[in-house]
């Protein structure tokens, strides 16, 4: 799989995730915790977790339950 640099909002993602010839679904990033990867149709789509309210650190994508949590909630595989 290639590298792909995808413009975020505010920021770039790189990752080696590719969805071509992917099933449609979510996939972890391959770097940071806190952004995941929806593809569709073999295209990827990156997401960025929230902030939490009332602390300045992102949730984390938790691949498990697909959704955005807590860190200290579950382990990264």
């Amino acid at each position: 799989m290639s590298n792909e640099s995808v413009f975020l909002g505010t920021f770039t993602v790189d990752s080696d995730v590719s969805c071509i010839g992917q099933a449609d679904g979510v996939f972890l990033g391959s770097r940071y915790c806190n952004v995941f990867h929806r593809c569709a149709s073999g295209t990827r789509r990156d997401f960025r977790c929230p902030r939490a309210t009332n602390t300045p650190y992102d949730l984390w994508w938790n691949q498990q339950t697909q959704q955005c949590d807590w860190p200290c909630k579950f382990n990264l595989v």
